[in-house]
């Protein structure tokens, strides 16, 4: 019988398992609490922020974090569990019923197989949701606060050229897989490359045919600054070519993985960092650069 379906073969892959989930959940409640004092300290000056939800954004924040620690929480778990059968004399008692080595280390390797294709295939949709529905929570805290809140570490840009004239976006922060954009800083030149205006506006978000931006500052050359609080900029991109550009890595679940490729193959767009597009239809180009 093989040693891993075999009663002590399963006694072995039990405990592993229960070691490898103990790890993972204690360096989850360390993580959580850890990312839950950072963000009391960074809501602190926020009156609108309640500790429920400032909890919540942390808690749905961890997962993600905690998905690339899982190969450590494996591998601590199983020299955790295999000190534990050693110290209490079960390994040498399976030595010495003739089990080799690689034998009782076989149903940790398949647990942890096993623990891989579940991480793949259900942990990471759940993280993936969750971690988008943290950014939300956090543009729902931070919105109004001086300087818009916390920032990515990297922009987003976006460049695109149509009858109007030339816009280059800049936006902070992005959502819904670039269809919902915070912090925002915007560029308008003419159809001869003059400088028009700026725009800084708090979110916009892309509808048929337009961004619709809300809470808006224009900047003229001539004039003094404007507060309006919607303005919509015309626009040829479509939400599927902007999920492409502005979607973060860790909002596309495993599953969505071939529709976005297939999406971006279909746009096309390059797998680099860098892009350029022309879409024939309108006889318009955008270009889209992430720093």
């Amino acid at each position: 019988m093989s040693m891993v379906t075999n009663t002590l073969g399963r006694y072995f892959a039990g405990r592993f398992v229960i070691a490898a989930v103990g790890v993972f959940a204690g360096i989850f409640v360390l993580l959580v609490l850890v990312d839950y004092i950072e963000m009391v300290r960074k809501t602190s000056g926020l009156v609108g922020a309640s500790a429920i939800t400032v909890a919540e954004t942390s808690l749905f924040r961890v997962p993600q974090l905690l998905e690339k620690l899982m190969p450590f929480c494996v591998l601590i778990g199983a020299m955790t569990c295999y000190l534990a059968l050693s110290r209490r004399l079960e390994l040498v008692v399976a030595r010495a019923a003739g089990v080799s080595a690689w034998q009782f280390i076989s149903p940790a390797l398949a647990s942890a197989i096993v623990l891989g294709i579940f991480a793949t295939t259900a942990y990471n949709p759940m993280s993936a949701n969750l971690r988008e529905l943290s950014k939300r929570m956090e543009a729902e805290l931070f919105g109004s606060a001086p300087g818009g809140g916390i920032q990515d570490a990297s922009g987003f840009w976006l460049n695109q050229i149509n009858d109007e004239g030339q816009a280059i976006i800049n936006a902070a922060r992005s959502e819904q897989q670039g269809v919902r954009l915070t912090g925002l800083t915007v560029f308008r030149f003419d159809t001869a490359l003059q400088f028009k205006e700026r725009i800084e506006a708090r979110e916009a978000t892309l509808e048929e045919g337009r961004w619709v931006f809300t809470g808006v500052r224009r900047y003229t050359l001539d004039k003094a600054p404007v507060d309006q609080d919607t303005f919509y900029l015309t626009t040829t991109l479509t939400p599927a070519q902007v999920r492409n550009s502005f979607s973060t890595p860790e909002t596309v679940s495993f599953w969505q993985l071939p529709n976005y490729i297939r999406s971006s193959e279909s746009s096309g767009f390059a797998t680099l960092a860098i892009a350029c597009s022309i879409t024939s239809s309108s006889h318009s180009r955008f270009c889209w650069l992430r720093w």
